[in-house]
């Protein structure tokens, strides 16, 4: 496996670059690449290993391999689509987006639509940060509803759980409850198709 790679970019187009390393030159997948022929380079490199296909990703910030590694562990989410989201938005940002159930960011970036967004926002919300950090005092109605239905869970199934939760704790408290209840009950845990 492939990590890390320091040496001169020997190449370069849409793609990606070529760089040179001992002699011998890696073709690296990036986004917006801003590095020119010439110039030396530290990358580091997810390797992507398939049946027809071997593919190195680049990146150079080892924050932004981090959170492309754990897209890729989304059911359906691939190398491009990875890309994509590691080069839409900064790391933070989407570490933001996945606690706050912000399906908007997923879906204005290209070959993501509702469902994708949901699914990436379902399967990493518990490994991103934690719910605690959640700040929703400004938002109207009912926002710990508001933001389970978000994150995707069944809004019937959600009102039903929310029922028998003390709403004199805190909007956090009620949310990180009301994720435990949920998660116990293996229907109440998929995201509803129908939405």
């Amino acid at each position: 496996m492939i990590g890390y790679l320091k040496g001169k970019v020997i190449d370069r187009d849409l793609a990606g670059v070529v760089v040179e390393v001992g002699g011998v030159g890696y073709a690296v997948r990036m986004v917006n690449s801003k590095w020119q022929v010439g110039e030396e380079i530290e990358l580091w490199v997810h390797t992507h290993v398939r049946e027809d296909e071997l593919c190195l990703y680049g990146f150079a910030d080892k924050k932004e391999l981090r959170m492309f590694e754990l897209l890729l562990t989304v059911n359906g989410v691939g190398p491009k689509v990875a890309m994509t989201v590691v080069a839409g938005a900064s790391v933070a940002r989407i570490e933001e987006a996945i606690a706050r159930a912000d399906v908007a960011l997923f879906t204005g970036m290209k070959g993501l639509g509702k469902k994708g967004a949901q699914k990436i926002i379902i399967e990493l919300k518990n490994k991103i940060g934690s719910i605690a950090e959640l700040d929703l005092s400004a938002e109207g109605g009912d926002e710990v509803l508001e933001a389970l239905v978000g994150m995707g869970y069944e809004r019937s199934k959600v009102v039903e759980v929310l029922r028998g939760i003390d709403g004199g704790l805190s909007e956090e408290e009620r949310i990180k409850k009301a994720i435990k209840l949920i998660s116990k009950s293996s229907p109440y845990a998929k995201a509803s198709e129908d939405k």
